[in-house]
């Protein structure tokens, strides 16, 4: 997106209505900003929200991520984890209980997709031994939170969202219909709630695929593997569902070449993956 345009893209999505930064990561954002964090207060914080407790262990424990031990408790998360990755995935849970439910979109099938993609990635990551399993989980559930954002601003954004799933690059649609798009609107809000600097950046970024694996590779960093990682997450995703896919064709060899993976090792991660995502389903 050129910087004019991408100035009046941040100029809209701020206007759009954010919601607040949920109590417990103010906390934890207090903490983290100590000389000494004390991640005990962190955890006596979540333990006070029983669904929130549930819904953190249930994430660290699952499968995707693949932790060598069973975590049993919020304090064993933020000791074994660490702070930043925990709050990470404090917020993914936060995420789910905001968008709840939106005008004109079905969340149920919106965090059916964003939860799939977000396990996707993790287990990609860890398969590939390419970043932290938590952290793309984190990032696969936040990278389309821009998507309930701008459907409560736009009465008209369903169908913009049907237009967009068709096309090759989702965010042009959006530009094209609100000058701005769903990623500049979930970056506002990983900002505000936030998070680590490199998910808001990947929430950002996540559609400029050709933009960022198109550099050359001595100039690619983690942005380039997370946005390489999220799309191939996306790819298994929509494979399972046997939607049309024309941003991936396009983009298929620039992720796999960033990845270091050939068509066929592709197949068999899109194979496994696929056929653990149908026993969740």
């Amino acid at each position: 997106m050129p910087s004019s345009a991408a100035a009046i893209a941040g100029s809209i999505a701020s206007q759009i209505k954010i919601p607040p930064q949920p109590e417990i990561l103010a906390i934890a954002k207090r903490e983290a900003a100590k000389e000494s964090p004390d991640l005990l207060a962190i955890a006596k914080a979540v333990r006070k929200d029983l669904a929130l407790s549930a819904g953190v262990l249930t994430v660290v424990n699952s499968p995707q991520l693949a932790l060598p031990t069973k975590i049993v408790s919020i304090a064993q998360a933020v000791s074994y984890l660490g702070l930043e990755p925990t709050v990470s995935l404090i917020a993914t849970v936060e995420l789910r209980r905001v968008f709840k439910q939106v005008a004109g979109l079905s969340m149920e099938r919106f965090w059916d997709t964003a939860t799939d993609e977000a396990r996707h990635a993790a287990a990609i990551s860890r398969t590939l031994g390419i970043g932290k399993p938590e952290e793309m989980y984190t990032a696969g559930l936040f990278h389309d939170c821009g998507i309930p954002l701008l459907a409560q601003k736009f009465a008209d954004y369903k169908s913009v969202l049907q237009e967009a799933n068709r096309a090759e690059r989702f965010t042009a649609v959006e530009e094209r219909v609100y000058q701005t798009n769903h990623a500049v609107v979930g970056y506002y809000l990983a900002r505000v709630w936030n998070l680590p600097q490199p998910i808001c950046d990947a929430v950002l970024h996540h559609d400029d695929i050709e933009e960022i694996l198109c550099s050359p590779t001595h100039e690619r960093g983690a942005l380039a593997s997370t946005v390489a990682i999220l799309k191939f997450a996306t790819h298994v995703n929509d494979h399972f569902r046997q939607r049309p896919e024309p941003s991936w064709q396009k983009v298929k060899d620039l992720v796999l070449d960033c990845l270091g993976i050939t068509d066929s090792r592709c197949e068999e991660i899109t194979a496994e993956l696929t056929a653990m995502q149908a026993s969740f389903n």
